[in-house]
């Protein structure tokens, strides 16, 4: 079993009227970064997780979310905020 981390940036980001490269130089990272966050290609850094959080005025909780992947390949949602758990995986 390993674990992915689904995101809302792409909605956030939509819901706050603002392009890719504007928060790209809000949090000081290229738009290429935004790009794959975005897409789920990479998970960003703690630290700009929170960058991401303060800049969309939203809990980190509410932007990533840990998924389990079993055996078939399906998601279940694990119901656990990032970073704040005893997981024993």
């Amino acid at each position: 079993m390993s674990v992915e981390v689904e995101n809302q940036l792409r909605e956030c980001r939509r819901e706050k009227g603002v392009s890719q490269q504007d928060v790209a130089d809000a949090i000081k990272v290229d738009r290429r970064s935004i790009i794959r966050y975005e897409n789920g290609v990479r998970t960003p850094t703690l630290a700009t997780a929170l960058r991401l959080s303060d800049y969309y005025e939203r809990p980190v909780n509410d932007i990533f979310h840990l998924e389990k992947i079993v055996k078939s390949n399906s998601l279940i949602p694990t119901g656990k905020p990032v970073g704040l758990s005893n997981n024993p995986w």
